[in-house]
């Protein structure tokens, strides 16, 4: 039996990083952000970007997931509303860049523990295909046989491993040498942040929602 449940956990966990390690809004406000404010933001935006996914993982597993999916105007507020804040998030790094100064460790208090952490939580649990890849990953690769608590050790550990893997991405983007070269063009990185997520925003504005 556990030989099982570890078979269909390990399925599960490849289908979710082929979806959740693809270039999108999540990669480019971990990279960009821990580059620019070190290491600290970084991996409390990527706690931020894993409470996203247990989110959209728990209102799936206790049935809101289907309800979700059923009412289409429900989506397009979420699609509306992650569009907006993503443009707002891009206009707040050009804005960042424009500032014309180099930013050091110490400087990066302006975006505080709560700031950081929330602005991974919001750009996940805002993000309609986030929402909607995990609903159908869940609804369709989840065991409906398992019980509610070993549903919930899944999402867990999809989330932790998550987590883990955006703990990595800011720890090798923010090794001394690497970084300090990207200091030097920091004004660039947040060009190239705010450009990047006011496309995603842009991109979700003007999308059609699968049915």
């Amino acid at each position: 039996m556990l030989d099982t449940h570890l078979a269909d956990f390990f399925v599960l966990l490849g289908l979710f990083l082929g979806g959740v390690l693809s270039p999108g809004p999540d990669m480019a406000i971990i990279i960009s952000n821990a580059l620019v404010h070190g290491r600290r933001i970084g991996v409390l935006i990527g706690l931020g970007l894993a409470t996203g996914i247990l989110i959209h993982s728990t209102y799936t597993i206790l049935g809101f997931g289907v309800l979700f999916k059923s009412f289409h105007l429900l989506q397009e507020i979420v699609k509306y509303l992650g569009s907006m804040y993503l443009c707002y998030m891009g206009v707040m790094f050009l804005r960042q860049s424009a500032k014309k100064k180099d930013l050091t460790h110490s400087e990066s208090k302006s975006l505080t523990t709560f700031k950081a952490y929330q602005m991974g939580v919001l750009t996940n649990v805002l993000n309609p295909f986030a929402a909607l890849f995990m609903m159908s990953l869940l609804l369709t690769r989840l065991p409906a046989s398992i019980s509610l608590t070993l549903q919930f050790t899944y999402v867990l550990g999809l989330g932790l491993v998550y987590f883990i893997w955006n703990v990595i991405t800011a720890y090798l983007l923010t090794q001394r040498v690497f970084r300090q070269q990207f200091l030097k063009v920091s004004e660039w990185i947040s060009r190239l942040a705010g450009l990047a997520l006011i496309f995603y925003g842009i991109k979700f504005f003007l999308a059609e929602l699968p049915n």
